[in-house]
């Protein structure tokens, strides 16, 4: 009974370190930075008149967060009222290297819609955001707004759209 004792450590020693032993891997680990989005675009929408007394839709783009954003900007509007005149219910506009400072709202006037009824405005378009990288990520919106359009005024709420 002595003997079996020294033998039982000793193996369970040795047994219990056979699970420490390291084996080599030939992987290397790639430490990309963490990439941390500290913007946030906030567009506004709204119809009627805008911040100087004209008829149309304004959009107000503005970052609300810490960070500068660099991209290009797309926007589209469309409306569909009941009666629609002179062809003027489709609206649009893109601009390329466009900057958004934190809380420094950009606004973009839209001509007045001629018509009049019920509408159903569709507003739609993509940002596209280029990092300090030169990669560059697309992130589109849109969304479905009633309203009511009467000769050029347009009555319809405010609706927001948060990027990304």
């Amino acid at each position: 009974m002595k003997n079996i004792i020294p033998i039982l450590v000793v193996s369970i020693l040795i047994l219990s370190g056979l699970g420490t032993v390291a084996v080599p891997n030939d992987e290397k680990i790639e430490n990309k930075p963490l990439i941390k989005q500290d913007w946030l675009l906030e567009i506004e929408f709204k119809g009627g008149l805008d911040y100087k007394g004209r008829f149309g839709y304004t959009v107000t783009i503005e970052n609300i967060r810490n960070e500068s954003v660099y991209g290009d900007i797309s926007i589209y509007i469309s409306t569909d009222a009941w009666i629609m005149f002179l062809g003027t219910d489709h609206f649009g506009f893109h601009i390329k290297n466009v900057t958004y400072i934190p809380e420094d709202p950009q606004v973009y006037p839209f001509q007045p819609v001629r018509g009049f009824g019920q509408a159903i405005i569709n507003l739609s378009g993509v940002f596209t955001h280029y990092d300090i990288y030169g990669e560059h990520m697309k992130y589109p919106f849109e969304a479905e707004i009633k309203g009511f359009v009467f000769l050029f005024f347009v009555l319809c709420g405010k609706t927001i759209l948060k990027i990304p």
